[in-house]
């Protein structure tokens, strides 16, 4: 099998974890020495699979029905470029965003799903204005080492994930 099929085959087993809910599912994709790094201000990097480990119960418990769709996937070598569009609600009514997206160093929640410095208040329905699902579209730029995610560098709008999950008045 070529590298690029290796490298797919584990950007979609990534993605596939991801949606399950299941952190040792999720950590269980990445290296022992995994960097995760966010390039939005209301991200929050990390480094190393036990640290990425502890933040995911935090996250997956404030974002619920965490979905990924994938729009498109691009391969070369060991690298991945993968477009998705993620949807999810927020529970409770205030979320203070810190991480990223969907991984426990994403758009973090209380609880250790991120450590950020924004707070935004969700509207009725499950955080978001209006009370639908919060929509946000991004890219994981993905480094794949022996089958597994070494490296992700995530790419997403917090302005846009703000937005989504202000209150009515604040729009």
């Amino acid at each position: 099998m070529s590298v690029g099929a290796r490298t797919r085959i584990a950007a979609e087993a990534y993605v596939a974890a991801l949606n399950t809910g299941d952190p040792d599912r999720i950590a269980a994709c990445v290296t022992e020495d995994f960097h995760n790094e966010h390039t939005s201000a209301l991200g929050r990097s990390l480094r190393g699979r036990a640290a990425y480990r502890a933040r995911l119960p935090g996250f997956l418990g404030e974002f619920q029905g965490l979905r990924y769709v994938v729009e498109d996937l691009l391969v070369d070598g060991d690298r991945a470029a993968l477009a998705y569009t993620m949807t999810f609600r927020v529970r409770g009514g205030s979320v203070s965003a810190g991480g990223g997206s969907g991984d426990g160093g994403s758009v973090g929640a209380s609880g250790g799903g991120g450590e950020g410095s924004v707070s935004a208040r969700g509207g009725s329905g499950g955080g978001s204005v209006g009370g639908e699902p919060v929509r946000i579209r991004g890219v994981f730029r993905l480094r794949v080492v022996d089958g597994l995610v070494a490296h992700r560098v995530d790419y997403w709008d917090g302005a846009e994930f703000a937005r989504q999950t202000a209150r009515g008045e604040d729009r």
